[in-house]
């Protein structure tokens, strides 16, 4: 009973873990966690690959324990401890016969009056007829007549009612007395003429005695067990079921454990992709083992130790040109010159403060817009804006020209200056535009101020220039290849930014060299 408690208490804790195990599992697939449906697919596997060699040992257990149960019930060991039952009864058999025979013909002797029947002659026949105690009885089973050789028998017993009437009705009984500490024979023969009963009882073969307790001890021990034989399939086949349930539950459980130790590192390393996809470069996965996924984790914090020092170095980089940028802005509002940009697409880009004072218009709201509009909203700029569209259309080159815009009654002459910019990739450059409103006279004394302002602007502004392109180029040939998707597009849209702006000042610097010289 105990074992089938403490098997019960063990399937029970085995369940509940599993069931645990389970519920984690299902709750992580269903929130979608990382490593929950590689886990799932682990743990399928694992199942397939440890149930079916459960379920063949169970089988064949269960077809061994049955086939060595039905191995003890063969016929031959039947029949012979059956043959060997029968032969230990019939010696015993063979000695009741003997006995009988010896009372049977004291009895008649007796009958006949050729010996006396009281207690001095049976006591003188005792030794010849080898018995242990002789007694008559009357009809009533009152002691006539008694002799015993044996202390233990000294106040006799009377036959039980069975054997009494057996020997009444049939002349002679025998049977075996097992109350004391040997067996005994009792053999009654009954005396007619007389009307009385002579008992005689007479030790049995201690050996045949021996013998025939054992074998009957084992026949009955036998046929106890045959008949509990189903029993004992049905009990063992139950103990191999509950041990292939809890050897099942306990493998289940090692597979969630197995799945988990394998996953756990994956997941990890899920979980800082996706930190590195959002930009957090300084996460660390831990290097537990030393195996492949050990590896896989230093190669993956190296790699998020490159890609930190790339960012620094790139927003370095992004911050240099920024600060060109702010640095160009603030020469072009200082000087009294409009300066315009466009892109190849004929976009506004950039103007000055002079630009919109000489050409009266506020452009900061035109940013990013083609110029087009700018000409459709403002009427007198059409003659400009059709220049401007002319020239990005020509050949690439610097160009000089003068508009007339008509305000009323007020016209204004503009001396422009402009310059092609090269494109990338492909790319239809811009144009960089220069103009003044201005006489002859003005129109000299600026052109010497706006040489010396050209020569200055382009030493001081192309010297950072290729520093910053070139770290632009390094940061894009170490590390495109070896970002994820989603980074590899973001560092690749940086730094082409990066290149074509600083090509574009570098056009816009040459320009100004070139109209310093």
């Amino acid at each position: 009973t105990w074992v089938l408690v403490g098997m019960g208490l063990s399937l029970a804790l085995l369940l509940g873990a599993l069931g645990l195990e389970a519920w984690r599992l299902r709750r992580d697939v269903l929130a979608r966690a990382p490593g929950a449906r590689l886990s799932w697919r682990l743990l399928k596997r694992l199942a397939l690959l440890v149930l079916p060699p459960l379920g063949m040992l169970f089988i064949f257990s269960l077809r061994f324990v049955h086939g060595a149960v039905d191995g003890w019930f063969q016929v031959d060991v039947t029949a012979a401890l059956d043959d060997s039952l029968t032969v230990a009864r019939r010696a015993i058999d063979l000695s009741e016969q003997q006995a009988l025979r010896r009372v049977r013909v004291q009895s008649r002797r007796i009958d006949a009056g050729e010996a006396d029947g009281d207690d001095v002659a049976l006591a003188n026949v005792l030794d010849d007829l080898d018995a242990l105690e002789l007694v008559i009885y009357d009809a009533q089973r009152n002691i006539s007549a008694r002799a015993s050789a044996d202390p233990r028998f000294l106040v006799p017993s009377a036959p039980d009612d069975a054997l009494w009437r057996a020997a009444r009705t049939r002349g002679s009984a025998s049977s075996i007395d097992r109350s004391g500490e040997a067996l005994t024979i009792l053999a009654l023969v009954d005396m007619p003429d007389r009307d009385q009963v002579m008992l005689g009882r007479f030790v049995l073969d201690n050996e045949i005695a021996t013998l025939a307790q054992a074998i009957e001890k084992h026949y009955y021990d036998y046929r106890q067990l045959a008949f509990l034989r189903g029993a004992l399939k049905y009990t063992l086949s139950v103990v191999l079921s509950v041990v292939l349930v809890a050897a099942i539950l306990f493998a289940l459980y090692l597979a969630f454990a197995l799945a988990r130790g394998l996953v756990d590192p994956l997941r990890r390393l899920v979980e800082a992709t996706r930190a590195v996809a959002q930009g957090d470069y300084r996460i660390e996965v831990p290097e537990i083992t030393d195996d492949e996924l050990g590896g896989l984790a230093r190669a993956f914090n190296q790699m998020a130790r490159e890609l930190d020092e790339a960012n620094q170095r790139l927003l370095r980089a992004a911050g240099d040109a920024e600060a060109g940028r702010r640095y160009f802005e603030g020469v072009l509002d200082r000087i009294s010159s409009g300066v315009l940009s466009l892109d190849g697409a004929g976009r506004l880009r950039t103007s000055n403060g002079s630009a919109q004072e000489i050409l009266g218009v506020d452009l900061s709201p035109w940013n990013g817009l083609p110029i087009e509009r700018l000409g459709k909203a403002d009427p007198p700029l059409l003659p400009l804006v059709q220049r401007l569209v002319e020239a990005l259309a020509r050949e690439p080159g610097d160009w000089r020209e003068e508009v007339r815009i008509q305000r009323g009654q007020i016209e204004q002459r503009l001396l422009l200056r402009g310059a092609r910019l090269p494109g990338g990739d492909g790319e239809v450059g811009g144009l960089v535009l220069v103009f003044e409103d201005e006489g002859e006279y003005a129109r000299a004394t600026r052109d010497s101020a706006w040489s010396e302002v050209a020569r200055r602007l382009a030493h001081e502004i192309k010297n950072p220039l290729t520093p910053i392109q070139l770290a632009a180029e390094r940061l894009r040939r170490k590390f495109l290849e070896r970002l994820p998707e989603a980074d590899r597009e973001i560092l690749d849209r940086s730094t082409h930014t990066i290149v074509a702006q600083v090509e574009a000042l570098k056009a816009m610097v040459n320009a100004f060299s070139d109209y310093a010289r």
